[in-house]
């Protein structure tokens, strides 16, 4: 798993790992100088034998989100770091409403600095932490005051993380390989190396992946995990990768490693957008956004609803992210949203399905309720709306179960369910609603009734012909007209198909004639 800092600056997270790992996290020549974090810093800790666990040091000054907001996005639990002197400050509050934003569900809180003040002093600051955490996903979480200086109260806060592991559960990898880049460098003699937490499946060495969204194509050449060597990389765990036949300048922070063909770069997302703006400024349909998703940033504007502007402090409402640069993004994966100027965080959201159009307010308001289906926790909920929403153009399981969140062995599973059930079916290596196949002979029997209207001296309509018209793949195209012609509504004869009992007639002049 992946543990993260978060807090405001100065209150000691950089020297509480350091005490923690032995692993010093200031990287760079300005943090050591300035004695404050600037970009990620990242580290291990072995909390017991056989048990490693990621670290990653956030920066904790307000110009830093974007970076704070790049590290927190990997992180499956947090050490929340309040000093004893001062309390909680306005970073420590933007990154806790950050946290939320992101799903955390699972931290400790540590006051540092008890070395610094009295005993009286550091049980009101414990008691206005615990004021300031309720309602919060840390309102129940292990508080231990600890001093690096001198070392009092770190077995307790050693101890208190070491059960936040042991109940936090394992990263969860059914999806493809992902892994955002926060980091690219070139090596001598080992050549592009990009490092990141993985979000979801495995990556081993000689995979080929692509770096997107540029497109271009790499493969592994070595694997690093926590400082060593390793022959996989998977979700839970810090990586660096060394790319075989790649560019640094190819993978930017902000880009992703990934495998098998299942993601793609877009810039439209249908989203639910949450608002929790403190400084009570609505949110309108078309305003101007920073969307701070994984380790990228990128302006957009959020599209709404009809009838969900503007969204006041507090709402939620469903939406379309209007990206101005391609992002890689699926269903679950949540996000920060941040005013474009005066730059404040403003809420967050989900990602439910990728668009492959602008939608205006009425047709966004219409796809509520896939909306709410891809919300749901239940797998055969989404699997049911995605179903629903690719409708007669089918889909392959293993696609299905991509977008609706599900590894390859879950959506087959699911898959089969719905077809036990009768909910679904499969043709030609797709699978389709039930509905689909009545929606399609429903669309045979319009045509064949227009073509009758239309051309009265001819017997019938050319199967292609047919099958154009009703815009229905192949397969269901097939299955739904073998039903109609078993049941006694459509003849086929000489490779065209008819309403049972027509036959053709002159009318008018042609019958005078």
């Amino acid at each position: 798993m992946i543990l993260g800092t978060a807090g405001h600056i100065d209150h000691g997270k950089t020297a509480l790992v350091h005490a923690l790992t032995g692993i010093r996290t200031d990287r760079l020549k300005e943090e050591r100088e300035r004695g404050i974090s600037i970009d990620l810093g990242f580290a291990h800790w072995d909390a017991e034998p056989g048990l490693r666990v990621g670290v990653v040091d956030v920066p904790g000054h307000e110009n830093f989100i974007r970076n704070m907001v790049a590290g927190a996005s990997g992180m499956d639990a947090v050490l929340f770091v309040v000093s004893a002197e001062e309390g909680m400050m306005p970073q420590s509050r933007e990154h806790l409403e950050i946290l939320g934003q992101l799903g955390l569900r699972r931290g400790v809180v540590a006051l540092t600095k008890r070395d610094l003040v009295e005993r009286d002093w550091l049980e009101l600051v414990s008691q206005a932490v615990g004021d300031d955490l309720r309602g919060t996903f840390l309102q129940d979480a292990a508080r231990v005051a600890v001093s690096v200086r001198t070392g009092e109260g770190l077995e307790e806060l050693r101890h208190a993380l070491l059960e936040l592991v042991r109940v936090t559960p394992a990263a969860v990898g059914g999806l493809p390989f992902r892994m955002p880049v926060d980091r690219s460098f070139t090596v001598r003699g080992v050549g592009t190396v990009v490092t990141g937490t993985p979000w979801s499946g495995r990556v081993a060495l000689d995979d080929e992946v692509r770096i997107l969204p540029s497109g271009h194509a790499g493969r592994v050449r070595s694997i690093e995990t926590h400082g060593g060597r390793a022959l996989t990389a998977a979700s839970g765990q810090r990586a660096a990768l060394a790319l075989g036949g790649a560019d640094r300048g190819w993978a930017p922070r902000g880009s992703a490693i990934v495998a098998g063909e299942h993601w793609a770069p877009g810039r439209l997302y249908q989203v639910c957008v949450d608002h929790r703006s403190p400084h009570g400024r609505e949110l309108r349909s078309g305003s101007r956004v920073r969307v701070l998703h994984g380790t990228a940033e990128v302006i957009a504007r959020i599209a709404l609803a009809a009838g969900s502007s503007p969204v006041a402090p507090g709402g939620r409402a469903f939406g379309q992210r209007r990206l101005e640069a391609d992002l890689v993004a699926g269903l679950g994966d949540r996000f920060v949203l941040r005013s474009y100027s005066p730059v404040t965080t403003i809420g967050g959201g989900i990602v439910l399905w990728r668009s492959a159009r602008r939608l205006g307010p009425r047709r966004l308001a219409e796809a509520e309720p896939l909306h709410r289906a891809l919300l749901s926790t239940e797998p055969v909920e989404r699997l049911r709306a995605v179903l629903g929403e690719v409708g007669t153009r089918g889909v392959t399981v293993e696609d299905a179960g991509f977008r609706a969140g599900l590894g390859a062995s879950e959506a087959k599973a699911v898959a089969q369910a719905l077809l036990r059930g009768g909910e679904a079916l499969q043709e030609g290596g797709r699978i389709f609603a039930a509905g689909a196949l009545q929606g399609t002979g429903s669309a045979l029997l319009a045509a064949l009734g227009d073509f009758h209207a239309r051309e009265t001296i001819r017997r019938g309509l050319a199967l292609g012909e047919l099958r154009a018209r009703s815009g229905a793949p192949g397969p269901l195209f097939d299955r739904a007209l073998a039903d109609l012609v078993q049941g006694g509504s459509v003849a086929v004869e000489h490779n065209q198909a008819r309403l049972a009992g027509h036959g053709t007639a002159l009318v008018g002049r042609e019958a005078a004639w």
